[in-house]
């Protein structure tokens, strides 16, 4: 992939062992039970639930009908990710008990995220011991979400009953076109709110279309292959991020088992329609997207140059191709020229000054020095997820399921030949250029 550890703002992404450890993963409102076993536990629970509050005189007035619908589908939401997440490895989840945000509507927050949820967390924990919570907290130094997780009691539920990734699924309504704005907050911009219209909704019914083939396609993922990892090859549910408040900056697909993955287990452990799988790779997608925006011709070989000069009569120093790669996307998704190297980079340079690394790139692609700085690979992002998604969906009319990863298209092993022509020519209809294209199998 290119630029696989940019964010969907364009920022570079921290290597993880330099970093702070992953944070659990946020509550899911759309978690349902799919099976009776599961319905019945979170009747039972919920039931429990609504007996504590009539002995402990908890609520003074009866819920009113959707305000009852509501706490039924929380508690069934609550459990059921508890449950989920759990059987993959998570021992928490992370909520909000924020006023304002449970008080404000917004396309991208479900209609469970009330004010009913602080309430009900906290008679399952204090009342009940059916959960387990460490209250979040804010301060000048930063702060921390709320963390629940499933109490011993609920954990014995769960095994008695032999809950499995199977008897939970989620429900359809989330939104699958995300907008970040412009604000940023440690390094992420927040989510804005925009009013649609015939090109949003042009862009939610093409991703509509893709998860629905997707999740009736025979897609299946080895756990045993792959040293048991825990996988829920079930979720193949995708979202189109945009950036900095435009419809014409990013737009990449998030979501799905097999983003998550490393290349090694996603093509190890995968098979469509009962084959081993390949990944069919844009070589170089910015860097080609960049030279056909100027209709230049990117160099024959690499793109990315690996050794570079301190002086004269300095020793050459060779670095990782994983390292120039990451400089070069980010100086063309940068606002302004670099003068340190980005976090998560610094060692792989080797004790070169960035300005050198910087130097040797540009030499190496005097036609896109232009271009370097000014913010670009935003946009440039955008031709890559526009291109990718109108390949998916000509896979599709070929009834060719295709797993994306960005600029990559994981696909069956003998769909090689269709895939790999349908990515050349969607990339020349929308660039006018020739792409080149990358084929990786399981090792």
């Amino acid at each position: 992939m290119d630029i696989d550890n940019v964010s969907p703002e364009g920022e570079l992404i921290n290597d993880p062992t330099e970093g702070d450890p992953t944070p659990p993963p946020l509550f899911d409102p759309y978690r349902i039970a799919a099976t009776p076993t599961m319905q019945n536990l979170v009747k039972k629970v919920s039931g429990y639930l609504l007996n504590v509050e009539q002995h402990q005189r908890l609520r003074t007035r009866a819920r009113r009908p959707r305000d009852l619908e509501v706490f039924h589908k929380t508690m069934e939401a609550l459990l059921s990710d508890l449950a989920y997440q759990s059987l993959i490895g998570h021992q928490s989840i992370r909520v909000t008990r924020s006023k304002d945000r449970l008080a404000s509507a917004s396309r991208y927050e479900s209609d469970l995220m009330s004010k009913q949820l602080p309430y009900i967390l906290d008679v399952l924990t204090k009342q009940m011991g059916v959960l387990r919570m460490e209250l979040g907290y804010n301060s000048p130094f930063g702060g921390k979400q709320t963390e629940i997780s499933a109490s011993p009691w609920l954990m014995k539920r769960f095994a008695e009953n032999s809950i499995g990734l199977h008897d939970t699924d989620r429900r359809e309504g989330e939104e699958l076109i995300l907008l970040k704005g412009t604000k940023f907050s440690l390094g992420r911009s927040a989510l804005a709110e925009y009013t649609d219209d015939a090109l949003t909704d042009q862009y939610r019914a093409e991703v509509k279309l893709i998860n629905g083939y997707l999740r009736k396609a025979d897609i299946c993922f080895d756990s045993d292959a792959s040293s048991g990892l825990v996988v829920d090859d079930r979720n193949r549910y995708l979202r189109r991020i945009f950036t900095r408040g435009s419809f014409g900056t990013g737009g990449r697909l998030f979501g799905g088992f097999w983003q998550p993955l490393g290349k090694r287990e996603r093509l190890a452990s995968t098979t469509i329609n009962g084959e081993s799988v390949v990944s069919l790779d844009y070589k170089a997608m910015i860097a080609s997207l960049a030279y056909a925006s100027v209709h230049a011709t990117p160099p024959t070989d690499d793109a990315y140059v690996t050794t570079f000069q301190a002086a004269k009569d300095s020793e050459p120093v060779t670095l990782q191709r994983s390292t120039v790669k990451k400089l070069f996307a980010a100086a063309m998704f940068a606002e302004s020229p670099l003068k340190q190297w980005p976090d998560g980079l610094r060692a792989g340079g080797r004790g070169l000054p960035v300005s050198v690394v910087l130097a040797g790139i540009k030499q190496a692609h005097p036609a896109l020095v232009p271009l370097m700085f000014k913010g670009l690979g935003h946009a440039l992002q955008f031709s890559e997820s526009e291109i990718l998604i109108d390949a998916l969906l000509k896979l599709i009319d070929l009834d060719i399921p295709a797993l994306p990863v960005h600029d990559c298209l994981v696909v069956p092993q003998s769909a090689l030949e269709v895939t790999q022509g349908v990515m050349e020519n969607t990339f020349a209809f929308h660039t006018g250029a020739t792409a080149r294209i990358a084929a990786e199998y399981p090792e």
